[in-house]
């Protein structure tokens, strides 16, 4: 493990930390990836994803709730990164639409 301008960059079990290139992060790590935790009458838990981008994952929940409603079900976003995930909720923009 390597932390370079306060970014921590981990190189595979096989290689040689001080192989690791500062100028060029493996991308594998620094990728962030887009999920929808979706609990299903507000006790079956279900990941969706992965979305690449935002965009994505908010419009599969937009027909997540258009199917299933929102009053008994739960919709967080799960964003991943490297192995640190981050968890939030929605909001009701996100969950309803533009007005």
């Amino acid at each position: 493990m390597k932390i370079v301008n306060n970014i921590v960059l981990v190189a595979p079990d096989s290689a040689d930390p001080n192989l690791v290139d500062s100028s060029t992060p493996d991308k594998r790590v620094m990728e962030t990836k887009y999920y929808i935790l979706f609990i299903w009458g507000l006790v079956d838990p279900n990941i969706m994803g992965p979305y690449d981008t935002p965009d994505e994952r908010n419009e599969a929940v937009l027909e997540l709730v258009a199917e299933n409603g929102i009053d008994e079900h739960s919709y967080l976003k799960v964003d991943v990164t490297g192995n640190l995930p981050v968890i939030d909720g929605f909001s009701e923009e996100e969950l309803y639409g533009k007005e």
